[in-house]
């Protein structure tokens, strides 16, 4: 079974720090299935890597992005030499009472555990505390999903969960 850690701070100061060739780090977040993307924790990622922004715009000009679906963006695969993953986990429509579905975010987490799971790079997973924010879902509802798709699923994930200043999910 993995664990799940909390840290206070910038989830992109820490998290590329312990990215190796023998170390997968993947962050996973929530994106919306409108193509807007400029409001949250996507502005930090914008800014730690552009290509995930161009990825998500493309699969919303091609009509691909839908409630459950996840890409990735590998960023050895951009010509990096970080062992790192964004994955936009679309779990969130525009606007609403409560954006976020938790049906389409559990179909997202199971597959970002069964894509890994065959890994040998040591694949650990680094999270803001999606989900909960501007996308109106309870954390210990998004708290037991991480138990059951990324803890105790296989191999089980170590999972850290990075929050700002004041923000800490779990109050």
């Amino acid at each position: 079974m993995g664990s799940l850690t909390y840290v206070e701070g910038d989830l992109f100061k820490i998290a590329p720090k312990k990215a190796d060739e023998n170390n997968l780090v993947i962050i996973p977040h929530v994106v919306n299935d409108a193509g807007k993307w400029g409001k949250g924790f996507v502005l930090s990622v914008s800014k730690f890597c552009d290509g995930a922004e161009k990825a998500y715009r493309t699969w919303h000009k091609r009509g691909w992005l839908y409630l459950g679906r996840t890409q990735y963006l590998n960023l050895m695969d951009d010509g990096s030499s970080a062992n790192i993953c964004i994955v936009n986990m679309v779990a969130q429509t525009y606007g609403g009472k409560r954006p976020l579905f938790y049906n389409a975010l559990a179909n997202c987490m199971d597959e970002v555990a069964q894509t890994f799971t065959l890994r040998e790079d040591n694949p650990t997973i680094h999270a803001p505390a999606f989900g909960s924010g501007l996308a109106g879902g309870d954390w210990r509802i998004i708290e037991a999903l991480i138990e059951d798709c990324w803890l105790r699923y296989g191999r089980g994930y170590d999972v850290t969960i990075y929050y700002l200043p004041g923000q800490d999910p779990r109050l």
